[in-house]
């Protein structure tokens, strides 16, 4: 399958949208195109002319491989944005998750009743929800702070991510910083 260019966004209900919302706009400001699966609170807090595609779309962007990255959110009640995630992780697409609450990490990637979902990278505001859920069951490796952690998004950065997931660290020119945390 060809890699993908494309740079994917999910998210349900309030806390997730607004976690999302401004690593979206910072996309946005840099000009890194990217879609956003019309579900959800998102769906009305989305700005003028980003680009809203439908929840069909949206897997059948990840199917064919036109999406690169899946950038989401979780949520207690809603399943759709984990189903994506499951659904990029068969196809081989990396994903990020951002957390939005202090409580019910695991949950978070488990609401579905498909297992505990381990998303490639797992990002959380503090270092207090970091050690919540590193004993959750989230490897450490695997969790980092809105802050620190970066996702590689330019140029060959997407490239990188999809190769290796060491780019992480090593990239950090390549990097667009998530959260305001």
């Amino acid at each position: 399958m060809a890699i993908g260019t494309e740079i994917l966004a999910a998210a349900g209900d309030i806390g997730g949208a607004m976690a999302l919302l401004p690593a979206l706009c910072e996309l946005r400001k840099r000009k890194i195109d990217f879609s956003l699966s019309d579900h959800g609170v998102i769906s009305g807090k989305a700005r003028r002319g980003w680009n809203k595609i439908s929840e069909k779309e949206s897997f059948e962007n990840i199917s064919s491989g036109k999406t690169s990255l899946l950038i989401f959110t979780t949520s207690v009640n809603d399943v759709f944005p984990l189903k994506l995630a499951r659904a990029s992780m068969k196809s081989g697409i990396k994903a990020i998750c951002l957390l939005d609450n202090w409580m019910n990490y695991r949950f978070r990637m488990e609401i579905d009743g498909e297992g505990f979902f381990i998303p490639d990278l797992f990002l959380v505001m503090d270092d207090y929800a970091k050690a919540e859920a590193v004993k959750d069951g989230f490897p450490e490796g695997k969790v980092d702070r809105h802050r620190t952690a970066c996702a590689c998004f330019t140029g060959g950065g997407i490239r990188k991510i999809q190769e290796s997931p060491s780019c992480w660290q090593r990239e950090k020119r390549n990097f667009v910083h998530f959260g305001t945390g």
